[in-house]
C-alpha cells in the first residue's frame, strides 16, 4: 500500500466519522416547557406544584412555581406531555401538550 494511499484512506475514515458524530448530534431533538399558574383573575399562584410527564416514555419531572408563579422544564425530550398543576385550595388543573417532531421546540403555557 503506497503511502498516498494510506493518507487519502485516513482522511476519508476521518471525514466518515465526522459525518457520523454530526449526523448523532442532529438528531438530539428536547423541548422546554415553561409557563405561570394564575388564578382565573390573574394573580400569580406561588408555590404550585407543576409536574410534567412524557407519554412515550412514562418519564415525570416535577418542578415548583416561584413568587411570580412562574416555572419551567429544561431539556425534555421531544414528545406528547400530560401538565398537571396543583395546588391547595385550587382544583387540578391537566393540559395537554405535543412537542412532536420540533426540535427545540417551546411550549409556553
Amino acid at each position: 500500500m503506497s503511502p498516498l494511499y494510506r493518507k487519502i484512506s485516513m482522511v476519508s475514515i476521518l471525514i466518515l466519522l465526522s459525518g457520523s458524530t454530526w449526523h448523532a448530534f442532529a438528531q438530539v431533538t428536547n423541548a422546554t416547557l415553561s409557563g405561570h399558574v394564575e388564578d382565573e383573575r390573574g394573580a400569580a399562584i406561588p408555590a404550585a406544584i407543576v409536574t410534567s410527564t412524557n407519554l412515550d416514555k412514562n418519564q415525570t419531572w416535577t418542578v415548583t412555581s416561584d413568587e411570580q408563579g412562574r416555572y419551567s422544564f429544561l431539556y425534555l425530550p421531544a414528545g406528547p406531555y400530560q401538565l398537571k398543576v396543583e395546588q391547595t385550595g385550587f382544583r387540578q388543573l391537566h393540559r395537554a401538550i405535543d412537542s412532536h417532531g420540533r426540535p427545540g421546540a417551546q411550549c409556553a403555557h
